[in-house]
């Protein structure tokens, strides 16, 4: 499973923490990350990597790209699926500001595409303040 994270100026309240924990808590492992910043203007990109390291997180599991001019979600989706997702069946894209709950979102997500072959599934969110 290749997990696409985009991001941009998730500083704010540590939602960069929040979403990377919520990915590594999974009880899934079979999985690659890959985070793309969207040029963020609050060093989100390198708090992210600091994080990584303090976590001794390997750059095998996940993989940091820091994008030198602002493209946008849908162009860096592209970008991580056809430079590092290729080789994978299962793409599942997570925005940086947001939290898996629960730690079997990947095995479940994993079930579903190993029993239906499906073209595509989602998930609802829930909203908190």
């Amino acid at each position: 499973m290749c997990v696409i994270v985009p991001t941009r100026n998730n500083v704010f309240e540590n939602r960069y923490i929040y979403n990377i924990q919520s990915i590594l808590n999974q009880n899934y492992t079979n999985y690659l990350v890959v985070i793309v910043d969207d040029h963020s203007d609050d060093s989100t990109g390198s708090l992210i990597e600091r994080y990584l390291r303090k976590k001794n997180v390997s750059s095998k599991r996940v993989v940091v790209v820091k994008k030198n001019r602002r493209e946008g979600s849908l162009a860096n989706i592209y970008f991580a699926m056809h430079n590092y997702c290729k080789d994978y069946t299962v793409t599942l894209e997570v925005d940086g500001d947001d939290e898996l709950i629960g730690n079997n979102v990947f095995k479940l997500f994993n079930a579903i595409y190993q029993s239906k072959n499906p073209g595509f599934a989602y998930s609802n969110h829930v909203y908190y303040s």
